[in-house]
């Protein structure tokens, strides 16, 4: 099932679609999520406004936002279908899970940031457990190559903007970041994950659910 969000709607495919497309492998949010997301950036906007300069934040829209499981990049189109078939069975081995909102940070560091985040609460080993699998599948399919990077579950807030990384546009975000940020009681089930295809375009990135795979139980968690 296909499913377009973004700025724009998204022109259809056509029957053979493009030779690469840049894919990713994650868990959508929903409404309640995405409403405590809306208020922690307020809160975060705010505080900057206070500041010389402001926060230079591009911020994330909450309804873009998606825990990412794996970043595959650049993907042929015909190693979808294979993608496919080895993803579906390792999610499904897996039963429905609940998140919640965590506490607010930055990559790699509050005193050096780049990328601001809300952190995702769970049951300790289930999300991981998730993570893992889709990790091990995706190393299984040729052409398609995983990232490596430490899974660290977060949702991105915003980024800070190329032309600001100097020593007051970091200070300013560093200070807005020093006073911990009220987080809504937040959190969503999670009865699918999804693989979802990333157009890069002038006013950002544009996202089409490809496919859906099931969590086992995935309907009792709706």
């Amino acid at each position: 099932m296909r499913q377009e969000s973004g700025s724009d709607p998204l022109s259809p495919l056509p029957a053979s679609g493009p030779r690469y497309q840049r894919l990713f492998i994650a868990l959508e949010t929903n409404e309640a999520m995405q409403q405590a997301i809306t208020s922690v950036q307020q809160t975060l906007r705010r505080r900057g406004a206070s500041l010389p300069g402001g926060m230079p934040v591009r911020w994330v829209r909450p309804f873009q936002m998606h825990l990412t499981l794996q970043f595959l990049g650049n993907v042929m189109s015909a190693r979808i279908p294979s993608l496919v078939c080895a993803v579906a069975p390792a999610v499904a081995a897996h039963d429905a899970i609940f998140l919640g909102a965590g506490e607010v940070g930055a990559f790699p560091s509050v005193e050096a940031p780049r990328v601001l985040w809300l952190g995702v609460r769970g049951t300790a080993d289930e999300l991981p457990a998730v993570q893992r699998s889709v990790t091990e599948a995706v190393r299984t399919v040729a052409g398609v190559v995983a990232d490596r990077k430490p899974f660290q579950p977060h949702l991105t807030l915003g980024r800070v903007e190329r032309q600001h990384r100097d020593a007051p546009g970091l200070a300013a975000i560093a200070a807005a970041l020093a006073r911990p940020v009220a987080v809504p009681p937040a959190g969503w089930p999670v009865a699918s994950v999804a693989l979802i295809r990333s157009v890069l375009g002038a006013g950002g990135s544009r996202y089409t659910v490809l496919e859906r795979f099931p969590l086992r139980n995935g309907e009792q968690a709706r």
